[in-house]
């Protein structure tokens, strides 16, 4: 085996490693992102449940009912929105 061939193989095997490595590199930035983009959408759904459910307690304290009433909806409200 001449130098040149032993040097290719070296050149070649140095090339997968660093697509390996990169790919990995890769893989774990996109699951992180995709981790980071799923807490994202679950914390805009809860907060959008959770508005929804204070302008509901609020419009029935609006029209008179009273304050056991009014968080009694509130809770309603939250379990209806987190089961649609």
């Amino acid at each position: 085996m001449t130098n040149a061939a032993t040097f290719r193989e070296m050149y070649l095997y140095i090339l997968l490693m660093i697509y390996i490595f990169a790919h990995k590199r890769l893989a774990y930035i996109i699951m992180k992102q995709k981790k980071i983009e799923h807490i994202t959408l679950n914390l805009i759904v809860f907060g959008t449940i959770a508005i929804i459910s204070v302008l509901a307690r609020q419009t029935v304290l609006h029209y008179g009912w009273d304050e056991f009433s009014s968080y009694l909806i509130l809770v309603v409200c939250s379990i209806i929105m987190g089961a649609i």
